[in-house]
């Protein structure tokens, strides 16, 4: 779509939301996607939609699961602004490298927004997506080979 690339894993439900070739939007009924996008101004970012979050987005790849309850949010590289939906709870997530993953719970005695592992998506990935929309990902040396091992889903 445009400069945006996604994949959408089996058993998912999502919706597209913009005009023509240009997203605006992406809701994340249930399941789990992976995506990039291009370089947005502040005033044309993407806003993505979970069953616990939402998350303001522009030149970001992101990977994201929804189920009941819990959500999933990778900020691979880039930035974003993520808020539970249950609450003003909100954060703005910098990440250079898969350093930021966060669940997003809907409901929880203290904090919703939490501290995540690394889980189901790999670099080769982000790096096939990527490639569909003529970038490389702004990982160190990726352009050089990959070197690390796969990561098990």
């Amino acid at each position: 779509m445009g400069d945006d690339a996604h994949i959408v894993r089996s058993n998912s439900e999502i919706q597209l939301v913009g005009t023509g070739i240009v997203e605006s939007g992406l809701k994340v009924i249930t399941g789990k996607i992976l995506s990039v996008f291009g370089k947005r101004s502040a005033s044309n970012q993407v806003t993505l939609t979970s069953s616990t979050a939402t998350i303001g987005i522009r030149g970001t790849g992101v990977y994201i699961e929804s189920g009941e309850g819990v959500s999933y949010v990778c900020t691979c590289y880039g930035e974003a602004k993520i808020s539970a939906n249950n609450s003003n709870e909100e954060e703005v997530v910098k990440s250079q490298y898969h350093d930021e993953p966060r669940f997003i719970y809907s409901k929880d005695d203290s904090a919703l927004i939490k501290k995540a592992p690394l889980i189901n998506h790999t670099d080769y990935e982000l790096a096939l997506i990527e490639a569909l929309v003529g970038r490389v990902p702004p990982f160190p040396n990726f352009s050089e080979g990959y070197n690390r091992a796969r990561r098990k889903y």
